[in-house]
């Protein structure tokens, strides 16, 4: 049984497959997004553990959801925001003309860029579309400005 089992709601109990697969699949990009944002890889773990915790007690409602993955990747940045000493987005800002993006743009150039997430990896965390990942890319990147050497925003970052 692992420790997120244990400790929902204080009793030993069996969460489904389906929640240990998603863990299994992106808690360790959840625990690299946290520490691009905190100065401490402990507060990192921290952070994402009780994400996760919060996420296996919702888990049922999560299915329940139009887009698991969305609502999943929404909690843990509520998490992180909440638990970030200062706003997240300043404490990874690579000039101090970093313009601020909207959330999912900001995410995307994040795991693209800092992360080096494929376009396909950072839709199926986020619950969107490859497409839509390289688009968020492309606006964010001729927004901001924030990916040394690149000079064409519509080049794809593997």
């Amino acid at each position: 049984m692992s420790p997120t089992d244990a400790a929902i709601g204080g009793e030993p109990r069996t969460l489904p497959v389906s929640f240990h697969a998603y863990r299994q699949a992106h808690a360790a990009t959840w625990l690299d997004y946290a520490r691009v944002h905190l100065d401490d890889p402990d507060r990192a773990r921290t952070l994402v553990a009780r994400a996760l915790l919060d996420l296996a007690r919702t888990w049922a409602h999560a299915l329940r959801r139009p887009n698991v993955h969305a609502y999943a990747w929404a909690l843990f940045r509520r998490h992180l925001d909440e638990y970030s000493p200062h706003p997240a987005r300043i404490a990874v800002a690579t000039s101090p003309h970093t313009p601020s993006l909207p959330g999912r743009h900001y995410d995307v150039l994040i795991l693209r860029t800092r992360l080096r997430c494929s376009a396909e990896q950072v839709a199926d965390l986020l619950g969107t579309t490859a497409d839509g990942v390289r688009c968020d890319l492309r606006w964010a990147l001729r927004r901001s400005a924030t990916h040394p050497g690149t000079t064409d925003p519509s080049e794809d970052i593997p």
